[in-house]
């Protein structure tokens, strides 16, 4: 036996004879120890066996068997070996075990993964006990054919990977911490297991059954945004039951990059789903129902960007207000649930697909009959239902939640389309703020394409958005004074003036507050202290808390101000002191003044910075040139100078 054995940087050590046992042996990092192939022997180290380079021991059959008493593989380590008898491992690198593990005396002591390493498991390996829930570790099964039965670990896996090909099944409940990969031609299955995962789900697997649900369900219960990526065979990302119980501070909570289809049952308890034009599915038949737990309140979450779609059961009613209808869809930042109910059976096989409305706050004055009044304004951020190999059916539908407008009360909505209004109005319930507007008398006939919008028959009640009444402006000696009304607002934070010399080319001249949320008319003023000679013409935009700007009107206003462009003297002697100044100009920043000869040639360029008001005051000094006409050019305007 030989004591504290290294083998040292740079160098290569090849065993090539059986019944070697050391102490303890250092592999230094860049250092390497390796085998013969065709030998079947132990090599035992009593001691420490400590993995700083790279240890690449033969993998297949025969091939020889490390047993190290305590092996400890650093950061820039890299182990690999057919097979490992140890008592304590501790892994910060990366290991590759291809055929078994073996602790040896002390089974109650797990293979520990460290943080940021990587374990692979090969071909029928029996590993009894692992640690592996420390930041950033990957364990990584990766037989090429076999089965393999991913265990229990005694914490959390934090990366859990499924790679190369066969079977890699669950054999009890399951914490994955960081990320779960698919990947290869492997199929994960679940058994009848549970899966709790906190980062993202990422199929790539080519297996017809990349993944295989089972009876299971799969929990997505991160802090920070998730992912959901599917590039490989569609069903890695076909669950039976599916959990969305994501608790981060940012919205989406879900980022779904694939189609995703549930057979059984969804629960939203948190979360929000952006489905960036992907569709989300529930249920696979008309055989059975699915089964969505849902709150109806925007803290369990709901679903945007993307289509959401649901089997109905046939031969059976679906209640109002129930879950069995229930669409949990919005926008990016406004929930607005979605119920189909029928009180007589649906025949058919009925698949209810709703698009999620947009998120764009736009409206349209309309004259749409309808009973209690006549549809006046339209919200358009409507739902876009198409019920597809569905008949019979007596069919309500039931729409709301937040960010429609400005709603004083919820009897003066109504759902409708943009020229007609399909069915009669039912029953509104719910507040002003979360308004839920019923439209019944609907056949299957109506709903096989149809978009659902708010509309309003009272607009002093009910006005729905931000309503300009006027914009005007006058001038008074060298100023001019600006003049607004509004008859509402929804969620604006200010209102902005632009002036330009052309209709084309603006800068702003000011801003002011805006109320908030108000039904009441509310009056504005602001003055423009510096408008320019002639006509000025003044847009009005306003911009919302959530940051988007609308523009309201756009005027003119024909002013005694300055002139944009001013010079002085003008002759002016040659090397001498030009003084100029400009304002209005569409751009801040540096630009550059140009001065022209008569023939078009430049003989004189000056670079001066706009302030944030488009304006600049200073002095050119001008070049030495023979004294005649030329032209003063910033941007596409142009003035003649006669210089001496």
């Amino acid at each position: 036996m030989t004591n504290l054995t290294t083998i040292v940087t740079g160098h290569t050590v090849t065993l090539d004879i059986d019944g070697i046992i050391l102490s303890d042996l250092t592999v230094e990092n860049e250092a390497t120890l390796t085998d013969i192939s065709t030998l079947n022997y132990v090599f035992a180290i009593t001691g420490q066996l400590n993995v700083y380079g790279t240890v690449n021991m033969t993998t297949t059959s025969p091939g020889s068997v490390t047993n190290a008493r305590i092996l400890t593989i650093y950061a820039t380590g890299s182990f690999t070996c057919r097979k490992i008898i140890y008592d304590i491992a501790n892994n910060y690198g990366t290991a590759r075990i291809a055929n078994q593990f073996q602790d040896s005396s002390n089974p109650t002591t797990p293979w520990v993964n460290q943080a940021n390493s990587t374990l692979f498991i090969g071909d029928a390996s029996a590993l009894s006990k692992i640690s592996a829930s420390t930041v950033g570790n990957t364990v990584n099964y990766n037989s090429s054919s076999g089965g393999q039965q991913i265990i229990a670990p005694i914490d959390s896996y934090y990366n859990l990977t499924s790679s190369n090909g066969g079977n890699k099944t669950l054999t009890s409940n399951t914490s994955v911490l960081g990320n779960l990969l698919i990947a290869g031609s492997a199929s994960f299955r679940l058994s009848s297991f549970n899966l709790y995962v906190a980062g993202d789900w990422n199929n790539s697997s080519s297996n017809g059954t990349a993944f295989s649900f089972g009876t299971g369900t799969v929990t997505l219960n991160g802090s920070t945004i998730q992912n959901i990526i599917n590039t490989g065979h569609a069903s890695g990302t076909r669950f039976n039951g599916l959990i969305i119980a994501n608790t981060s501070a940012s919205t989406p909570q879900i980022n779904m990059l694939a189609d995703v289809r549930v057979a059984s049952t969804l629960t939203m308890t948190s979360g929000v789903v952006n489905l960036n034009s992907s569709t989300f599915q529930l249920g696979t038949s008309n055989a059975a129902a699915t089964t969505l737990n849902h709150s109806g309140a925007a803290s369990s979450g709901w679903f945007y960007n993307g289509d959401f779609a649901r089997y109905f059961v046939t031969n059976a009613t679906i209640p109002n207000g129930s879950n069995d209808g229930f669409f949990p869809v919005g926008t990016s930042s406004n929930f607005r649930p979605f119920y189909v109910s029928s009180t007589t059976e649906l025949t058919g096989l009925p698949i209810a697909t709703v698009t999620c409305p947009p998120s764009a706050s736009t409206y349209s004055r309309e004259t749409i009959p309808d009973i209690g009044g006549t549809i006046s304004k339209v919200a358009l951020s409507g739902w876009s239902l198409l019920l597809a190999d569905g008949t019979g059916g007596s069919f309500s539908v039931n729409a709301g939640g937040t960010g429609i407008g400005i709603i004083g009360d919820v009897n003066d909505l109504r759902l409708t389309q943009i020229s007609s209004a399909a069915g009669t109005p039912g029953v509104n319930t719910s507040s002003p703020t979360f308004p839920m507007v019923e439209r019944t008398g609907l056949t299957a006939t109506d709903l096989a394409n149809i978009i659902f919008y708010v509309g309003s028959v009272d607009l002093t009640s009910s006005p729905l958005p931000v309503e300009l009444i006027s914009f005007s402006g006058e001038a008074e000696s060298s100023l001019v004074n600006l003049h607004w009304q509004t008859r509402s607002e929804l969620n604006s934070d200010y209102f902005t003036v632009y002036r330009s010399s052309n209709g084309k080319d603006f800068v702003r001249v000011g801003t002011i507050k805006g109320q908030g949320t108000t039904k009441l008319t509310t009056n504005y003023e602001l003055q423009d202290k510096s408008p320019l000679k002639g006509i000025n013409y003044y847009r009005l935009s306003q911009t919302d808390w959530d940051g988007s700007t609308h523009s309201l009107s756009l005027i003119s206003v024909e002013a005694n101000g300055v002139e944009a462009i001013q010079i002085y003297p003008n002759p002016v002697k040659a090397g001498h002191i030009l003084h100029i100044h400009l304002q209005g100009a569409s751009q801040i920043g540096e630009q550059d003044i140009q001065v022209i000869n008569a023939i078009g040639q430049v003989v004189g360029k000056y670079r001066i910075t706009f302030d944030e008001n488009g304006g600049f005051s200073g002095d050119l000094k001008m070049e030495i040139v023979p004294s005649g006409l030329y032209f003063i050019r910033i941007n596409q305007t142009q003035l003649k100078l006669l210089i001496e």
